[in-house]
């Protein structure tokens, strides 16, 4: 059973092409900015500078982060700082036009259009697929990325989680092994 109270109108007047709610706080699309509102004005949130190629469609929050769908590509933001992430560009003449994306707890899904023939468009729906965080976090050690492998890190283990301490002593060690290899490749002597 679900009880509906009246609106409170915490976002009247503010012109917006979408919006959505991250982490308890509206996030509204206005011009290829992301712009956190508090209430009627924005907040003092670092925004999202959406890298844009073509026409926006629309947004959503994901797994601590934002992904955006406009017409060519697929981006993914860091929701605290604004950074972006990824980008993943969508080739029209093989995925089609993007017309929406949809979301649930565990899936991404675009839905794309694609024109035939004169009377023939074919739709198709493409799961978006997370990396596994392991796998992102090893990556990103490999190619000495380590401040931004340990936010994932952070983002991925509570602090009452018992395998934290697990995680980050592996993650030390690898930064460790990484950048010894980087000393080798580069003809520095051990002493």
């Amino acid at each position: 059973m679900i009880n509906v109270e009246e609106e409170k109108e915490y976002l009247q007047d503010v012109e917006a092409e979408s919006i959505i709610v991250v982490k308890d706080i509206f996030l509204a699309y206005t011009m290829g900015i992301g712009l956190y509102m508090d209430g009627r004005i924005p907040s003092n949130k670092s925004p999202i500078q959406f890298m844009q190629k073509g026409k926006f469609i629309n947004f959503c929050y994901y797994k601590n982060y934002v992904v955006s769908l406009h017409e060519g590509e697929i981006g993914v933001y860091d929701p605290e700082d604004g950074s972006p992430k990824q980008q993943l560009m969508l080739e029209s003449s093989i995925a089609g036009t993007p017309k929406f994306l949809l979301h649930n707890e565990n899936n991404i899904i675009a839905f794309t259009a694609k024109q035939v023939d004169k009377k023939t468009t074919e739709f198709r729906a493409w799961k978006i697929k997370e990396l596994p965080f392991q796998g992102q976090i090893s990556n990103m050690i490999k190619s000495h990325n380590f401040e931004e492998a340990l936010n994932i890190l952070n983002k991925n283990y509570s602090p009452y989680d018992p395998k934290k301490v697990e995680a980050f002593e592996y993650y030390y060690l690898e930064c460790g092994w990484a950048s010894l290899r980087k000393f080798d490749n580069e003809g520095y002597e051990r002493a």
